[in-house]
């Protein structure tokens, strides 16, 4: 079942902001394939890494790196925590593994709150890049 077309695709991918990140996160997470209480969601890593990283973010801009932290399973922490070691950049899995120690501690957390704040458009830079990469994985999984 094709949930969006190639050229729809196409354009997502030339436009590369942020709402098409989110169209497509919200395309991946209402595939059949996707099953929110497994671990990794049962995505292909690449997925699972671009889902995951999004909502890291986007709740922790929204709400403060602390609820990310409290409502995330700690087995799909060590989930993305790995994905990153393995391809996100450096600082994203120190910040990660620094939020996972600390997110009990709101003034500890501000500093990640601020950081996370800051480097928003890496973020979203890094998300694209790591799409284009894996581009062929999202086409898979959505045309």
């Amino acid at each position: 079942m094709s949930l969006v077309s190639p050229a729809y695709l196409d354009q997502v991918f030339r436009d590369r902001d942020d709402l098409g990140l989110a169209r497509l996160s919200s395309a991946i997470c209402g595939a059949e394939t996707f099953h929110a209480q497994h671990v990794t969601y049962a995505l292909a890593p690449p997925l699972f890494l671009f889902v995951e990283d999004l909502l890291w973010f986007w709740q922790s801009t929204r709400s403060g790196a602390w609820t990310y932290f409290e409502a995330t399973p700690p087995d799909r922490q060590d989930a993305l925590q790995i994905a990153l070691e393995a391809d996100g950049p450096p600082d994203w899995t120190r910040k990660y593994a620094f939020g996972r120690e600390n997110w009990r501690h709101i003034g500890e957390m501000r500093v990640l709150d601020r950081w996370m704040s800051d480097q928003d458009r890496e973020n979203t830079a890094f998300l694209w890049n790591y799409l284009s990469r894996h581009r062929s994985v999202v086409e898979a999984a959505l045309t």
